[in-house]
């Protein structure tokens, strides 16, 4: 049979466990790395509890101190498991069918899985941010700058023109002096035809808006300068982003409020209500979620020493804590941008009557 040898002697020994890992039958037990002994047989407690007794076959003459524990731990990569005994330091010694102290250790692939998990979290923030930062460059390249910037260019390139014709003009009458003097008048006012005090103010106006635009974006003035230098413009855009999901919300919820006009004022008086009176009339509030907890942190944490109406929410079996009582989107963006540099997983919630709602639920009761 796999594993077993029938000719050797064998001492016994049983250990208690919760959870095996995934370790089967016939696998190796090892003392400092060097095998001693195999699993003979794993079987459920007769308490019906769901806990394991593993019986180990020990063929080695090998005494085990008392406080030996029992650990099952990864062999390799591929998940499989062997029990590593770690000996105790006492002077009296187990005997065999005694049972031992059983214990488990993280397997390889938990382990490899909590280092991966920071990398992807911060994958995913920077590919966030990459999209930010185009949307942004589209914001400055939008289709009035650059059609600005083209007529600049045309106006440069129309002047040009008009002096290379005047050169062609010149070279041509080399070779006839008479003509030329003839013609002097002639020239002389197609010279003075063009408007030179117009093209030099072109030129000079062309030249000093790129300077301007080289200058803003080198002092931080400017869309250009702010969106490569000011830190805030990552809330700004932040901003844009929840106000233009709370459009499409209302769109979807009121369609007919966006696709039918009417082409007869009939004297209506429309009224305009701010976000912080709908809130207070559809008892609507936001948060800033600081950060979870699978058990309970206190009040007087160090952590909330700068956090105004700290509140805990659990949800489940986790433990949130929240920066409540904040009435309108707006604020509640530039609260949580605030608090990221302390609470990196800081996120914006919304509540309805108390109760937790989604962003777009609240939208749709302040709209």
């Amino acid at each position: 049979m796999k594993g077993r040898n029938l000719i050797t002697f064998e001492d016994f020994y049983y250990v208690h466990y919760k959870d095996i890992k995934g370790l089967q039958e016939s696998a190796e037990v090892t003392i400092n790395g060097y095998r001693i002994g195999q699993v003979r047989t794993i079987e459920f407690s007769k308490d019906l509890s769901g806990d394991l007794f593993v019986t180990i076959a020990m063929n080695e003459d090998f005494p085990l101190p008392k406080g030996t524990v029992a650990r099952i731990a990864s062999k390799d990569l591929m998940g499989s498991m062997i029990i590593k005994l770690e000996l105790g330091n006492k002077n009296t010694y187990y005997k065999p069918n005694d049972t031992l102290v059983g214990a488990t250790e993280t397997s390889l692939i938990d382990l490899v899985g909590a280092e991966l998990s920071p990398l992807k979290q911060k994958t995913e923030q920077v590919i966030s941010r990459l999209d930010t930062t185009v949307i942004a460059i589209n914001q400055v390249l939008n289709a009035e700058n650059r059609k600005t910037f083209n007529r600049s260019l045309k106006e440069l390139s129309e002047a040009l023109a008009s002096v290379n014709s005047i050169t062609t003009e010149i070279d041509m009458q080399k070779g006839n002096f008479t003509g030329m003097v003839q013609n002097f008048k002639a020239i002389s006012d197609s010279i003075s035809a063009v408007n030179w005090s117009r093209l030099s103010t072109q030129t000079e106006q062309t030249l000093d808006d790129l300077s301007n635009v080289l200058n803003e974006a080198q002092n931080e003035e400017g869309t250009l300068g702010k969106f490569l230098k000011d830190s805030t413009l990552y809330s700004n855009l932040n901003t844009t982003v929840l106000q233009l999901d709370r459009f499409i919300s209302n769109v979807e919820a009121n369609p007919k409020k966006y696709l039918e006009f009417s082409a007869v004022d009939w004297g209506k008086d429309y009224y305009i209500v701010s976000d912080h009176d709908r809130a207070l009339n559809e008892e609507i509030y936001f948060a800033v979620k600081l950060l979870e907890s699978k058990v309970p942190i206190s009040i007087e944490d160090d952590r909330f020493k700068r956090i105004n109406n700290l509140g805990e929410v659990t949800e489940g079996k986790s433990y949130f804590y929240l920066e409540n009582e904040i009435r309108t989107p707006d604020e509640a963006i530039l609260r949580m941008d605030e608090l990221k540099r302390q609470f990196p997983q800081a996120e914006i919630w919304a509540f309805h009557k108390g109760k937790h709602v989604k962003l777009k639920k609240a939208f749709k009761y302040l709209d």
